[in-house]
């Protein structure tokens, strides 16, 4: 029996209503030699009964059901039972075009990459999907790659979108219990690339719903943006140093995004205001003089 060349890992989670879209239009790729690891964590819906008869449909398809960790614990989970050459991840609520696999592996391919990454549509349930006019397809460094992704140019933290050589993950996981566990993941995973391969060609819908993790009213884990960021900064000022504006650029805009998130007059995050409100202090001049910094208006 033949190997097969990419795993698709797709962590599931209380979405009945989108699973059999994302399941068939995984199913329906023009490249065939994948496989697709199914972590149904923890749903309380009927996922896991879905899952289990895509995987007696075909024997591409593995279905796990594990206790309920977050989403990050459930990439993690389907990483380590992954036995492809490549990964990819497919959110479970999204879905894909029937050529998302073979380009990506095809342009990887050509410019003998790492990393290869194409574009997106973003959209809301019920409303018209908008596309990219404009084709472009840029080759990065590692270090150019994760440049460009801390000034938000090009490169998106999103784990989806993106097919990786399995070995990239050897010693990286998703941080379990974190919201924006891409923010925390996606840098380190780059890093370690030798050579990153860009298109703005879109091949992935990424649906945004009010459910979804990221639309949930203001926590106090919502903060974990700011503790990533600070993270990064850290990381980039003792790995590579050439590009620690960039990073500062990211955790300054992390700051002003979760300034904008915090309740107004809501003294129950009066000690979160202030110490954004420092953050934003401290970092202002340095970052509103760097031309490469993102728009904060934007």
């Amino acid at each position: 029996m033949e190997l097969p060349i990419i795993s698709v890992v797709v962590p599931v989670y209380n979405v009945e209503k989108y699973l059999e879209k994302c399941l068939n239009s995984i199913l329906e790729q023009t490249y065939k030699n994948f496989e697709v690891i199914l972590v149904d964590d923890g749903s309380s819906d009927c996922c896991f009964n879905i899952c289990e008869q895509y995987a007696k449909k075909d024997t591409r398809i593995k279905a796990f059901h594990k206790k309920n960790g977050g989403l990050a614990d459930a990439r993690n989970y389907g990483i380590k039972r992954a036995i492809g050459n490549y990964i990819t991840f497919i959110d479970s609520d999204d879905f894909v075009k029937k050529e998302y696999l073979e380009f990506l592996l095809s342009l990887l391919e050509k410019h003998n990459a790492d990393i290869s990454m194409c574009g997106n549509f973003r959209y809301w349930e019920g409303k018209k999907v908008k596309s990219v006019k404009k084709v472009e397809v840029r080759v990065f460094s590692g270090l150019e790659a994760v440049e460009n992704l801390l000034y938000q140019k090009n490169i998106e933290n999103s784990a989806w979108g993106k097919l990786y050589k399995r070995e990239l993950f050897d010693n990286i996981q998703y941080p379990k219990g974190k919201l924006y566990e891409d923010l925390g993941t996606t840098y380190k995973i780059i890093f370690n690339a030798e050579r990153v391969v860009w298109s703005s060609i879109q091949k992935y819908f990424y649906l945004q719903r009010e459910s979804s993790i990221m639309s949930r009213k203001f926590s106090n884990q919502n903060m974990d943006r700011v503790y990533l960021s600070e993270e990064i900064l850290q990381f980039v000022h003792n790995m590579a140093p050439s590009i620690e504006k960039s990073a500062l650029s990211r955790y300054f805009i992390s700051n002003i995004q979760i300034l904008r998130e915090i309740p107004y007059k809501d003294i129950s995050y009066e000690d979160q205001y202030y110490e954004i409100m420092g953050n934003i202090s401290q970092l202002r001049k340095g970052v509103l003089l760097d031309r490469n910094a993102k728009n904060i208006n934007r």
